[in-house]
């Protein structure tokens, strides 16, 4: 079986349908400073998003490590409670959009020991006015620590 799976991983190449591969980010890089502390981290398709605790505060950035495309230092952190679960949310506008990374757990019903059936979801959310115009996943788990609360102000929570 494992000569079978290198041997397609090797043809896939060699035809060209990973290309795309080597541009996505490593699941381990981040755009934080060494002097930072990462408050959320998360990869999506192809980039990165991240904000990062400091000594000045808090600053958002989008991109990939060496190249970060957005910063903003203007961040506000909110939270709701859901029956079952809740989200946690830090956004900010920039240029007419609206950016939100969110932590979500939402109870989908109730495993077979009574106990809650929860879903768990991250990522980042731009809108534009009150119309979502992108919603990215992250690839993995990613949390908001609750350091956040520490450094970012409150603010309103968006619906989305």
């Amino acid at each position: 079986m494992t000569r079978y799976f290198i041997w397609s991983i090797a043809l896939l190449l060699g035809s060209g349908k990973l290309d795309h591969a080597a541009a996505l980010p490593a699941i381990s890089a981040t755009l934080c400073r060494a002097d930072e502390q990462p408050l959320f981290s998360c990869p999506l398709a192809t980039r990165l998003v991240a904000v990062c605790g400091g000594a000045d505060g808090a600053v958002y950035r989008f991109g990939r490590p060496g190249h970060v495309e957005l910063e903003a230092t203007v961040l506000g952190l909110a939270e709701t409670a859901f029956s079952g679960g809740g989200e946690t949310q830090i956004s900010f506008r920039h240029g007419g959009y609206r950016y939100i990374v969110f932590d979500r757990t939402v109870r989908t019903g109730f495993a077979a020991d009574g106990h809650n059936d929860s879903q768990f979801s991250a990522g980042l959310v731009v809108q534009r006015g009150d119309t979502t115009v992108s919603t990215q996943l992250c690839r993995t788990d990613a949390t908001i620590k609750a350091a956040a609360a520490k450094v970012l102000p409150r603010s309103t929570f968006q619906s989305h």
